[in-house]
């Protein structure tokens, strides 16, 4: 569930809130705070409209940040990605930056973006390419982000030449790595179960 629509019970609301119960159910009646109820009739108030007339709504405290990321680790290249998106959204809270293959699932500038996802730290995460985060994907990872109420913004520029000499080289480690695995077989039968593997992995 997304935690921006997370309902709570009267009691979490009336403590947050440092009021009696009574007080939150008239000004519900009041229609000062909305509510929806529960099956059995018990009332439920979402909890971000809660924090934000407590005064301790995180939304706005929530950073917006920016992640980078070049395969061949040309700083030029990070700093083309930092001044696109300043230059369009203003500076970011963070930069979050990688110098690895779009293929790394383990990139340390990515596990501690999504580290500060996880601890609800951040709005808003800015990308010129949805490839910059993940090359294969994309779609769970922007899962995972809305779960904690995160939204990744893609400018999205024309593919330059840079973009496309880093598929490449992405594609060059791929193969590498699928090539690696594949002479360290033993007989001709474990390849070729390796190879009608691989055919059935693409065609599902």
């Amino acid at each position: 569930m997304n935690k921006n629509n997370e309902f709570i019970t009267p009691k979490e609301a009336s403590q947050l809130l440092s009021v009696h119960p009574a007080t939150l159910r008239k000004w519900a009646e009041q229609g000062k705070i909305e509510y929806t109820r529960i099956t059995n009739g018990d009332r439920r108030y979402k909890k971000q409209d809660i924090l934000h007339i407590a005064g301790i709504d995180n939304t706005y405290s929530r950073k917006k940040v920016f992640y980078v990321r070049s395969s061949n680790g040309k700083k030029e290249l990070l700093d083309t990605q930092i001044d696109l998106l300043t230059s369009k959204y203003g500076a970011p809270d963070k930069v979050y930056k990688d110098k690895a293959s779009g293929l790394n699932e383990k990139r340390r500038g990515l596990q501690s973006l999504l580290n500060s996802v996880e601890k609800d730290e951040i709005n808003t995460i800015y990308v010129t390419a949805k490839d910059r985060l993940t090359r294969f994907g994309y779609t769970y990872l922007e899962r995972l982000c809305n779960i904690y109420g995160t939204s990744i913004v893609i400018l999205n520029p024309p593919q330059d030449k840079s973009s496309y000499e880093e598929l490449v080289e992405d594609f060059l480690s791929l193969l590498a790595s699928f090539s690696g695995k594949y002479y360290k077989l033993r007989g001709n039968a474990n390849k070729k179960k390796f190879l009608d593997k691989i055919n059935q992995e693409f065609q599902s």
